[in-house]
């Protein structure tokens, strides 16, 4: 397929192979579901055999790289550990990593990356780019130069190795607090859910809960490769940065590969507004070993909605006298808005911005001394997308020998958002 040899060009393996369909066997159904009633609610009713001997029922086979998404499951699960893997975080270090400009003089944090993003981003390199197709550099980027110093952050973030959380999610906490809230009940002023997917309930499938004990051996495999990792001496790379850095450097590859080869992901207008698959949950972690992964970490999917240049027929209605009619065009400039809105909106989603996308959860609660270090962490994967999307040199380069270690702390991610379902 289009993807498939797109992807193959730059040396990022897709989530899905097709291996083949399974066919069903002849299927008669005398039952079916019926919405009725107000407020309407389903019933199983009886009626006629449903036979429909002409259409062969099939589904489709694949192989899967992983199942593991980036934002509900990778991004969420290191967010939750941040209490944990910065415990003694020199917060007024991490704070001289950003631009003085960027620092709230009130409160002393940076604003957030999604509103970077959102707020000035977005509206002035879409404004510059009017009637232009997304080509590498081009456009007005100039807000991303108040996002942090990946250099300066790094030096300035001391990492140690988590513990299994035995009873709470939260460090010393002891599990008879309600989670969400904890935080608050705590202190009302140290709570960070500014850009959280907020409320979140216990009934909700990505609210953050303590994974079952079966993991605990997973965990202390991967606690004893990370504390060998990090009494290191001098003081090894942080984990995180590179993380962040690779993972959002990867994102911006495999979008500005779409881009290049003609492919949307899956972007359109309906009568709900615009639809966009570029975004931060369609793409899984590798397993570790994955066959061919050239040190890559992540592989898209979701691209059952995603088409060609060539095959994209733009429909709308206009007034044909008195009748509304539907009319189909070519429209290259609606194609060129598309591919923007790609960039854009992905991005928005690995900044944390919930107004990017339904399809992101991003319910990680911090102690409010911590947003600088998540607000950091969101602008290196910003950065490091947009140093991709661009076509530039990675400013922290694929290091083969990191990725035991950093698939230890993944592994403890995952192990943190278990109980997610994405």
């Amino acid at each position: 397929s289009a993807v498939s040899k797109a992807l193959k060009g730059i040396g990022v393996l897709g989530a899905n192979d097709s291996m083949g369909w399974y066919e069903y066997e002849e299927f008669k159904q005398d039952k079916y579901l019926h919405k009725k009633g107000t407020p309407p609610k389903w019933s199983v009713v009886t009626g006629e055999q449903y036979l429909l001997p002409k259409i062969k029922r099939c589904c489709g086979v694949f192989k899967i790289q992983g199942d593991r998404r980036l934002d509900c499951h990778v991004l969420n699960g290191l967010e939750l550990l941040l209490p944990s893997i910065c415990a003694n975080v020199d917060s007024k270090a991490i704070l001289g990593s950003f631009p003085k400009d960027r620092v709230g003089k009130s409160d002393g944090t940076p604003q957030v990356t999604g509103e970077v993003v959102a707020y000035s981003f977005e509206i002035f390199w879409h404004m510059s780019m009017e009637g232009k197709f997304p080509t590498p550099g081009a456009g007005d980027d100039s807000a991303f130069n108040s996002l942090v110093d990946v250099k300066a952050f790094s030096k300035a973030i001391t990492e140690t190795t988590p513990k299994f959380p035995d009873k709470s999610i939260i460090p010393k906490g002891t599990g008879e607090e309600k989670l969400w809230i904890s935080y608050e009940e705590c202190n009302p002023q140290n709570v960070e859910l500014s850009h959280t997917k907020n409320p979140v309930e216990p009934a909700d499938s990505t609210y953050p809960s303590l994974p079952d004990k079966g993991w605990k051996e997973l965990w202390e495999s991967c606690e004893s490769t990370l504390q060998s990792y990090y009494k290191q001496s001098p003081k090894p790379q942080s984990l995180l940065t590179y993380l962040y850095y690779r993972l959002g450097y990867e994102c911006g590859r495999i979008q500005r590969c779409f881009t290049e080869n003609g492919i949307s992901w899956g972007t359109y207008e309906d009568p709900l507004g615009y639809h966009c698959n570029a975004h931060a949950n369609n793409l899984v972690l590798l397993a570790e070993n994955a066959e061919n992964h050239n040190h890559t970490f992540l592989a898209p999917l979701d691209l059952d909605m995603a088409y060609i240049q060539e095959n994209f027929i733009l429909s709308y209605y206009d007034m044909d006298g008195k009748d509304l009619k539907k009319r189909d065009k070519k429209d290259d400039k609606k194609w060129e808005l598309y591919l923007k809105q790609e960039a854009t909106g992905f991005i928005k989603t690995l900044a944390g911005d919930m107004g990017g996308s339904t399809g992101v959860t991003n319910i990680a609660p911090l102690p409010k001394d911590l947003l600088p270090l998540k607000t950091g962490l969101r602008d290196i994967l910003v950065k490091a997308f947009w140093t991709a999307y661009n076509q530039q040199e990675a400013a922290v380069a694929v290091d083969p020998k990191l990725r035991t270690p950093a698939y230890a702390l993944l592994k403890m991610a995952l192990i943190m958002t278990s109980n997610n379902i994405a």
